[in-house]
Formats: C-alpha cells, sequence, structure tokens
C-alpha cells in the first residue's frame, strides 16, 4: 500500500470484509448494523472507532513516500526517478509523462496529497529567499 495506488475495487472489498466481520455476517443471515461504516472509520475522539478507511490510507502512506523523495533528493532511488520522470524539473511541478509505470501514477497520487494538504511554515525565516 506505500508502493501503489490500490484500485477501489480492492479498497471497497477490504472495507466490506472488515464490516461483515465486525457486524457478524455469516451466509444465512447479517446481524444488526449498530452504526455506519463511516461513523465507525472516524477517530475515537470523534465518537468512533477509529477503523481506517484504506483509501485514505492508502494515500497517507504514499505521501510519505513523496515526502520522502523531496527530504532525501540524493538517495539512489531518488536519483533513478529523476532521471526517468523529471530530469529538468522538481518532483512537485513533474508531468505524468508518455508512458508512467503504476508506480509513478501512484506517487503522482500522492504528490497531489501532499501538495492540497501542505503549508509553508516560516519559522525564524532564514531559510526564505525574498
Amino acid at each position: 500500500m506505500s508502493i501503489f495506488l490500490l484500485p477501489k475495487t480492492l479498497y471497497k472489498a477490504i472495507n466490506s470484509d472488515l464490516a461483515n466481520f465486525w457486524w457478524g455476517y455469516t451466509d444465512t443471515k447479517s446481524k444488526i448494523h449498530w452504526n455506519a461504516w463511516p461513523k465507525l472509520c472516524e477517530a475515537k475522539s470523534k465518537g468512533g472507532i477509529g477503523f481506517r478507511e484504506f483509501n485514505t490510507f492508502n494515500k497517507a502512506l504514499l505521501a510519505k513516500q513523496c515526502w520522502r523523495i523531496l527530504k532525501n533528493p540524493n538517495a539512489l532511488w531518488v536519483k533513478v526517478l529523476k532521471g526517468r520522470y523529471f530530469p529538468n524539473s522538481s518532483f512537485l511541478s513533474a508531468k505524468n509523462g508518455r508512458r508512467p509505470s503504476w508506480g509513478w501514477n501512484s506517487l503522482i497520487a500522492g504528490r497531489d496529497t501532499i501538495s492540497n494538504h501542505a503549508f509553508w511554515q516560516i519559522n525564524n525565516g532564514r531559510l526564505i529567499d525574498v
């Protein structure tokens, strides 16, 4: 899950299996659903049980890999990716390219998660180039 963006059908199947296990589903009958699945996936502090929504969890793991790309640009695997997918630009502005691999498409999804939720923190201002 930390390398590839999994298909939506797989997320639904995993969430369905978890819900069936939690609610005590059998082939002949199903038990009462005491609460909706999205409510069970909420944090414990918000009244839920804290189950993971696998779609969100997968994107968070991909975003973690993208963060590693940004923080360790001299790592060998990052240099390989840079040479193949973004030789003349930064990772944050890289395009998909002509024939991207499934892994690269997955990293782009993780990068989009970072760019949608990241913000600048000024701190003492020494690293800001004005």
